[in-house]
């Protein structure tokens, strides 16, 4: 799916860094590890990632996404919406150097995610 320049997102988002780990893919566990996951931005309707990995349109995916180091993961499960290739330019993130490399972008749809982990989202969105 090609972005036409018109957004379309029900709910605002913050930019940030976010640790996301992927647990499940089609309901199947992982054959690998992805490497360097990451969230780029997150709101109440769901996530942008990027990853290694391409990952088909519709693909479902379970998820742990660490917003707060001192609270528990939240877990939810998304659906990819759009993907995005491009070069990854080379880099420090965290203290880690990082090869220039493709990477993949994803727009990621939350189906299911608890009550109280929206609140956690929402508080996190809005501070």
């Amino acid at each position: 799916m090609i972005w036409n320049g018109k957004e379309k997102r029900r709910f605002p988002r913050k930019k940030a860094l976010i640790g996301v780990d992927i647990l499940k893919i089609d309901n199947k566990k992982l054959p690998y590890k992805f490497d360097q996951e990451i969230g780029r931005n997150i709101g109440l309707g769901g996530i942008c990632i990027e990853l290694s990995k391409k990952l088909p349109v519709s693909t479902e995916l379970w998820m742990e996404l660490l917003i707060d180091k001192n609270l528990p993961p939240i877990k939810a499960k998304g659906k990819v919406i759009w993907i995005k290739e491009y070069i990854r330019p080379a880099s420090v993130i965290g203290g880690i150097k990082v090869k220039e490399r493709k990477n993949f972008i994803m727009g990621v749809e939350f189906l299911e995610i608890t009550e109280s982990d929206k609140k956690r989202i929402n508080r996190f969105v809005t501070s």
